[in-house]
């Protein structure tokens, strides 16, 4: 049973949300989903890789081995390659305003909830998008890649249901 006001999970894809950013009364940022902004891929999906990035600094001094200094910089870095919409009943299916509605969603500065395949979700913020059609098929089918860069790992972002 869904409550009310809540969408169930599916995890069989990738999803990305919206987030607009507001205000607690004690000042604090909260961030709700946004729903007119969810976007959900299944179709025709390849992830890039998901990179770890670290502060690691290898210093030559001059012996045998290198001094590895750390950091405290731990992020992900990755990218989807996808149709823009999904296949339904066989028929696939989009339009010039799915394309300008997405291009406008990856560059409107607000941070999203990216989720994988697994489950897994993260805060990110979109870095950059292509659009590429398959001229082959009749219905000249829109390929969509972009990519993030993560921007918290969620333990002190708070975002809750729809606005």
């Amino acid at each position: 049973m869904v409550s009310e006001g809540y969408l169930e999970a599916a995890w069989d894809g990738w999803s990305i949300v919206d987030l607009s950013k507001s205000t607690d009364f004690a000042g604090n940022d909260i961030y709700y989903i946004n729903s007119d902004n969810v976007w959900r891929f299944t179709t025709s999906l390849a992830s890039n890789p998901l990179t770890q990035n670290l502060d690691k600094y290898e210093i030559d001094n001059f012996t045998q081995f290198p001094k590895v200094s750390s950091g405290k910089k731990n992020y992900y870095t990755g990218g989807i390659t996808t149709y823009l919409s999904n296949m339904s009943n066989g028929v696939y299916s989009d339009n010039i305003t799915m394309q300008t509605q997405f291009k406008k969603f990856v560059n409107n500065g607000n941070v999203k909830l990216l989720k994988d395949r697994k489950g897994n979700a993260m805060f990110v913020d979109t870095t950059t998008n292509e659009f590429q059609y398959k001229d082959e098929s009749a219905e000249q089918i829109t390929t969509v890649t972009f990519t993030f860069t993560q921007v918290d790992d969620g333990e002190s972002f708070p975002a809750i249901g729809g606005m």
